[in-house]
């Protein structure tokens, strides 16, 4: 099982326990996949983990990234080139209340921001195929599109809460329950939910909230 481009531990469902609206708020919920599917069929089959956010001791939630992810295969993915990260540095964390994150996409580039504060800014002023420095060997899917290919087509919004992830992006440490290399990685990650599971609270304290979203159209072309 997969999820995403990080091959995070999760497992989408079709299920108002996951995500439902309250006074207006729509709530993408964690739950269990053991409440599901009960404790002796964890490990049997591929299912071990449904989407939920994490917290462990290398890592927490006062820091914010922001990443375009790129190029002609998984493998030569530039998204390194396109990274961008914010750190709150008050001893808060973006989970104590509501945060208004926003991309502005143009012919002349792709913006983001966090509470009106700019993130990250990748400028078209180069094809994507000329930034990425992608070996000669590979071949340019982007050929003949426009400058600002691949980001030149429609894209979805997408939210949605994971956990886990065996693609590099959460580094090897002792800390973390898991091995990148490891093949039973999520098998590893379910056996010491003692250890992460309380952080998760109670009731929809381990939820991801969404108070509005907003999408509009500034230019007729993009």
């Amino acid at each position: 099982m997969s999820g995403g481009g990080n091959w995070e531990f999760q497992w989408y469902t079709n299920n108002r326990s996951n995500s439902f609206v309250r006074d207006g708020i729509l709530y993408i919920r964690p739950t269990l996949t053991m409440d599901l599917l009960g404790e002796e069929n964890m490990k049997k089959g591929a299912h071990i983990e449904s989407r939920g956010n994490r917290k462990f001791a290398y890592g927490n939630a006062s820091t914010v990234e922001s990443t375009l992810h790129w190029g002609p295969s998984p493998e030569l993915n530039r998204y390194n080139l396109t990274h961008a990260m914010a750190v709150l540095l008050d001893n808060t964390s973006f989970a104590d209340d509501f945060h208004t994150y926003g991309l502005e996409w143009s012919k002349e580039g792709l913006q983001t921001y966090v509470d009106g504060k700019a993130l990250l800014f990748v400028d078209f002023d180069q094809s994507s195929w000329d930034r990425g420095h992608f070996p000669k060997w590979s071949m340019n899917p982007w050929e003949g599109g426009d400058i600002s290919a691949p980001f030149d087509q429609e894209f979805y919004l997408i939210l949605n809460v994971a956990v886990g992830g065996v693609n590099g992006f959460w580094k090897d440490s002792p800390e973390k329950p898991w091995r990148n290399d490891d093949p039973h990685a999520v098998n590893a990650f379910w056996d010491s939910k003692d250890s992460w599971l309380p952080t998760w609270g109670n009731d929809n304290k381990h939820a991801m909230a969404i108070d509005w979203v907003k999408m509009w159209s500034a230019e007729t072309n993009c």
